[in-house]
């Protein structure tokens, strides 16, 4: 008998937005994964999802913000205020791993360089 091999779901690609609001639905989409990333402490995923978010960021600000509505400013608003609450929590998540790192790492003090511009420890 053969066996069916599993096949792994493949994302369908991502749309690029046209419209503003499609903008600034994606915006707070990528910045959900980066809060999805430091959650799951995935640090390849998290660089994916900023610099992702930063190219979104100057497309909204240099193509989409010279063209919205009042309508879409209006949006806008509302989606950045919930931007400003994902933000203060992956800086949360960001304190708590630093945090839980720091406890487990032993008691080392930083190494420095000596004069003659050899490493010691502390």
């Amino acid at each position: 008998m053969r066996r069916k091999r599993s096949r792994a779901r493949k994302k369908p690609p991502l749309r690029k937005p046209k419209t503003p609001q499609e903008f600034l639905d994606r915006w707070e989409e990528l910045v959900k994964a980066q809060l999805d990333a430091s959650r799951r402490v995935d640090p390849i995923k998290l660089e994916r999802a900023t610099l992702a978010r930063e190219a979104i960021q100057v497309e909204i600000e240099t193509r989409i913000l010279p063209v919205m509505t009042d309508e879409d400013c209006a949006y806008g608003r509302k989606v950045a205020t919930r931007i400003r609450a994902l933000d203060v929590r992956i800086h949360t998540c960001g304190a708590t791993v630093s945090s839980v790192v720091e406890r487990m790492l032993p008691d080392a003090g930083p190494g420095t360089y000596s004069r003659q511009g050899v490493l010691r420890d502390l």
